[in-house]
């Protein structure tokens, strides 16, 4: 069975980059842990790495989905 695809919002976004950043997490950990796609977390990371605290706002408005 497929799973049901979720709008992710942007508080749940932080917390998976944080989680990337400060424990060190590769996408394909944090990609399973959370069931997001290795290809969101990377756009979702590249942002927050070039823009820093403005790709927050980016992050949250960004329109991808949980898996």
């Amino acid at each position: 069975m497929k799973k049901k695809n979720v709008k992710a919002d942007g508080f749940f976004k932080e917390k998976i980059i944080r989680d990337i950043e400060e424990n060190g997490l590769t996408l394909t950990e944090a990609s399973v842990k959370y069931n997001v796609s290795d290809g969101s977390l990377y756009v979702w990371l590249k942002l927050y790495r070039e823009q820093g605290i403005k790709a927050r706002l980016l992050i949250s408005r960004l329109r991808f989905y949980v898996r």
